[in-house]
């Protein structure tokens, strides 16, 4: 899956602003998406899928944050044997981003086509974790503004609130819980946890497995598991 956006660590300082931040840049996912129907009469599925991103400077704004634009590059699915093109294949929407990591707004969903699209909203969060810069900062509640499926749900937040490791070699792990809610009302409930590896202020790569209970609009558990690597 593919990208998130990080400060560099080393010597106490961080990168605040990338060396050259309107060169574009890709990112290739692969992921499994496993869905488990509460109701028996609806087959449990299992779908993977490769998708390449790429990601355009569209503008740098005044308070420092980067607008993106988000192409869908390749996306191809498959549920049993045989890969086929995904109609996302050319579709694009945007984010703006501290270039820190901090993933501040998401448009452009309305333009995406809808069908099969249970993913989409894990996908933009996965590219974006913002894992903790120094040793020092060890929070875990992660309030992100990227909808709860299509179309986006108004007021909407997904949370991952999660315990985070810095280690020596520019990774970080993390576990915890990954929930949504609509205002007070519960969406769904679940983990998350996955390792990041981050050589400069943009993720190399980040390996992941996450899972949600969701009750609304239908019941099952979905897992979703998978890699993103920079290209």
């Amino acid at each position: 899956m593919s990208i998130w956006i990080l400060g560099l660590l080393g010597c106490g300082t961080k990168l605040v602003m990338p060396e050259n931040p309107t060169a574009p840049w890709s990112y290739s996912v692969e992921m499994v998406n496993m869905l488990d129907f509460e109701n028996p009469n609806i087959p449990d599925e299992k779908i993977e899928y490769r998708v390449t991103v790429q990601l355009n400077t569209q503008s740098v704004n005044r308070d420092d944050s980067l607008t993106l634009d988000v192409t869908f590059v390749d996306v191809q699915s498959r549920v049993e044997q045989d890969w086929t093109h995904h109609e996302l294949t050319g579709s694009q929407f945007a984010v703006r981003v501290f270039p820190w990591g901090e993933l501040l707004t998401v448009e452009g969903w309305s333009t995406l086509p809808s069908e099969d699209a249970q993913w989409l909203d894990f996908l933009v969060g996965a590219l974006f974790p913002n894992p903790p810069k120094r040793k020092s900062q060890q929070w875990d509640n992660r309030m992100l503004p990227w909808p709860y499926f299509l179309p986006q749900m108004d007021h909407s937040k997904q949370i991952v609130m999660a315990d985070w490791q810095r280690n020596e070699d520019r990774t970080w792990t993390y576990e915890g819980d990954y929930y949504g809610k609509l205002i007070r009302t519960e969406l769904f409930t679940g983990t998350a946890n996955g390792r990041v590896t981050a050589s400069n202020v943009w993720v190399d790569e980040h390996t992941f497995e996450w899972v949600r209970q969701i009750e609304q609009p239908i019941a099952l558990t979905q897992q979703i598991t998978g890699r993103i690597e920079k290209q």
